[in-house]
């Protein structure tokens, strides 16, 4: 049970621009309307040169109302800050080992120029996926998914009031449907496909956006695995001798196991059948400016959620590029965001495949060396179209010198130790000048426009968390949402 009182002189919770001082904490059974009330109470200003919340509740705020409440006129008082060890570690802060230290940025939709852009990415972890049982060492109440889509809709809901690019991942096939009607009631469309299986609710991406900003000028929606032509398994020899043995072989296998009761052996990982089979698709969307009288230039944003297949490196490999490729090809001459759970670390050849536009000659053989130990050979080694310009750039690596130091930080029944590593990026890319070849295709000549990336959402160290693993207290997923400014010219 809360209050919520708008006072000149109520204690509790101050707000100015860069700076958010808290005494007390909004409870997190807070309904979504206090995000509005905050809101338009702090927008206030004709009446008062100030105004403050008081509620009562001892847990903290979250991220979305302290991010509304960085909105606040610049004339409010000078009030003490709190030190960053005493926030939590969702809040916006710059790295401690990072090279760059910059201001919270929570600009209002209104605020935002014609090439100004702002672009979120969030494994929201599926609905059907948060069991406590699997999530053992986790608060049984955070992993309500009742629980867990309320706090995603606070959060999504304060990411509007800024006009962000939504790009999400594991959205099951419920929380879809809640969705749909959030986005509608905040005037934004939603882009997306579902592609999963009953075990992980029918899961899927999207992308949302304000329609009041953007218009949807094409969609691709793909699944990955179908935009190349994989090679075949060589053909079993069909001499008599040869079915005869292979039958013979098998019953005796088959009898040799029921005799001794042992389950049969898994088969062994064939590359190229398991990348073929895999079902994840990509969302793309390219997006005109409604109030950029034509000049403003085109956005492209795409989202993908890799296969986890880290058992089998060939199969991120050929996924990490195939949807980078599609991206690229979808985007043509516009510039280009690429996000999403790409279930890949920073030293790992499948991010080399994104950021410098191919593995390394040893990485190369060795990803054709298991292909072809399978069984199916695959002469295709996994890279970016070269002639269509250069590789992508890390948003985080370009603003902050490094990637985050984890954006995945997760713990199971059977894990001896907490999962925590680096595995969601914001990838951008300049828009390309293009021109046909003789052969019907095309080719980059240089830059068209460029993508600055202005700013990013600061994410902890994993030594600054205690309160892990996630989902927890203030994150809804095992996953850290990333945030970009991006500004083309």
């Amino acid at each position: 049970m809360f209050h919520i009182h708008v006072t000149p002189t109520a204690r509790l919770v101050s707000c100015r621009l860069e700076q958010v001082v808290l005494s007390q904490s909004i409870p997190r059974s807070a309904p979504l309307s206090l995000r509005k009330v905050c809101l338009s109470s702090f927008q206030r200003s004709s009446s008062s040169s100030s105004a403050f919340l008081n509620f009562s509740g001892n847990k903290r705020l979250h991220t979305s109302t302290a991010a509304v409440c960085s909105n606040a006129s610049p004339s409010w008082p000078s009030l003490p800050s709190i030190p960053s060890t005493a926030l939590r570690h969702h809040h916006h802060r710059p790295f401690s080992h990072s090279r760059k230290s910059f201001a919270t940025f929570a600009v209002p939709m209104s605020e935002l120029s014609a090439n100004q852009h702002v672009v979120a990415t969030y494994n929201v972890l599926s609905s059907s996926l948060c069991e406590p049982d699997y999530y053992s060492h986790c608060d049984p109440a955070n992993l309500l998914p009742a629980n867990r889509l309320e706090k995603l809709k606070a959060l999504l809901s304060n990411e509007m009031d800024q006009g962000t690019i939504l790009c999400l991942q594991e959205v099951s096939e419920l929380w879809a449907a809640q969705l749909h009607a959030l986005f509608q009631a905040n005037g934004y469309h939603f882009v997306h496909r579902l592609y999963g299986s009953p075990f992980n609710g029918y899961m899927g991406v999207g992308i949302a956006f304000p329609n009041a900003r953007y218009e949807l000028e094409d969609a691709d929606i793909v699944r990955v695995s179908n935009t190349r032509k994989w090679p075949r398994a060589p053909l079993p020899s069909d001499a008599p001798w040869a079915v005869a043995s292979r039958a013979v072989v098998g019953a005796l296998k088959g009898t040799t196991r029921l005799l001794l009761r042992k389950k049969p052996a898994k088969p062994p990982i064939v590359p190229v059948e398991y990348a073929k089979r895999r079902f994840n698709a990509l969302v793309s969307v390219r997006l005109a400016m409604r109030d950029g009288n034509g000049s403003a230039p085109n956005l492209v944003v795409a989202t993908y959620h890799m296969p986890c297949a880290f058992f089998a490196p060939p199969v991120m490999n050929m996924h990490v590029a195939l949807c980078a490729r599609r991206a690229i090809e979808f985007a043509k001459d516009d510039a280009l965001v690429l996000c999403g759970d790409f279930n890949i670390k920073p030293h790992e050849p499948g991010y080399r495949i994104l950021t410098e536009g191919c593995m390394s000659d040893d990485e190369n053989a060795e990803h054709a060396a298991a292909c072809e130990k399978s069984g199916i050979a695959d002469d295709w080694a996994p890279a970016l179209d070269k002639s269509l310009g250069g590789a992508f750039r890390s948003a985080y690596v370009e603003q902050l010198g490094l990637e985050p130091d984890f954006t995945n930080y997760a713990m199971n029944f059977k894990d001896t130790g907490p999962f925590i590593d680096t595995l969601d990026y914001i990838l951008v890319r300049d828009g390309m000048s293009l021109k046909s070849t003789e052969s019907g295709g095309m080719v980059a000549t240089g830059v068209k426009t460029r993508m600055e990336v202005t700013d990013v959402r600061a994410l902890p160290h994993r030594k600054e968390v205690t309160d892990g693993p996630y989902p927890n207290d203030t994150e809804l997923s095992d996953h850290a949402m990333l945030k970009a400014n991006l500004t083309i010219t």
